[in-house]
């Protein structure tokens, strides 16, 4: 499964001079974790999350607070080129979707922009790579065999899929490593496994 097949290719962006409160205004309209910032040129130079935009503009409460009030801090951010992340996780187009997933773990994101060279092509959210994971067994056993017979190189394989998880059987063995291959690149498809009808 690559990150073309899983990314939601219709991004909601904004740009560097675009306030705080427009931002917002997308996050919240379009449902959204984070907005890539592009500049003129429409390359990617940013990304803004929700917790960029929340940052220092909720104010403490007086009702909250017997004594003393907390500082104010840091002067109140207007633009979004004052509390965008300019060190964006992004990958490309065409990166395995295992991968992206890996990156969104590791760092912790939320979302990450999909790129060909400077320019959004997709964005993967953490709801993308869920969405795929409820896909019932049904469905997918359909789209295994679908595309295995899409590769007449395979063979004939049966298919039965538990919670996720493909088991391939009476295939020739030569061709094992092959329909595996094909299989697991069905958008949903947590594990693969297989028995040719010749196996030892």
């Amino acid at each position: 499964m690559l990150a073309d097949e899983i990314m939601t290719a219709q991004v909601v962006t904004t740009m560097p001079d675009a306030s705080v409160r427009e931002a917002i205004g997308l996050v919240l309209h379009h449902r959204v974790a984070a907005l890539p910032v592009l500049d003129a040129k429409d390359e990617l130079v940013g990304i803004v999350s929700e917790l960029d935009l929340l940052r220092d503009r909720v104010q403490p409460d007086p009702r909250a607070h017997l004594g003393r009030l907390p500082s104010a801090g840091r002067p109140l951010a207007h633009t979004v080129a004052e509390v965008m992340t300019t060190a964006v996780h992004a990958v490309p187009l065409g990166t395995d979707a295992a991968a992206a997933a890996e990156v969104l773990a590791r760092t912790g994101v939320r979302s990450l922009p999909v790129v060909r060279g400077p320019h959004v092509v997709g964005i993967i959210g953490r709801r993308d790579l869920l969405r795929h994971l409820v896909r019932t067994d049904a469905a997918l056993a359909v789209d295994v065999a679908r595309a295995l017979a899409d590769q007449p190189y395979v063979g004939t394989w049966q298919v039965e899929v538990t919670d996720g998880e493909v088991h391939l059987s009476d295939g020739a063995q030569e061709k094992t490593d092959v329909a595996v291959t094909v299989a697991r690149t069905v958008p949903g498809v947590v594990r693969v496994s297989a028995k040719a009808k010749d196996a030892p």
